[in-house]
């Protein structure tokens, strides 16, 4: 309901569009009940603030997709 809200108060000329060659990385929680994981995998058993729950895990993923070693 929140997020319905909030997508029926902005308007539609507000939203920014990226460009479709643009690398992007979505990192969602595996059991997030809020934005459940639609676009791909989730960090296995992680909720809607893994970042802060799961820092670890986090952090290599987004070492992993930038390449660092």
């Amino acid at each position: 309901e929140l997020q319905s809200a909030a997508l029926a108060s902005t308007p539609v000329a507000e939203w920014a569009t990226l460009a479709t060659s643009l690398p992007i990385l979505i990192i969602q929680g595996s059991d997030d009940p809020i934005t459940p994981p639609a676009n791909g995998d989730g960090l296995p058993d992680a909720g809607h603030l893994f970042p802060m729950t799961h820092p670890g895990e986090t952090a290599f993923q987004i070492e992993d997709y930038l390449g660092w070693d």
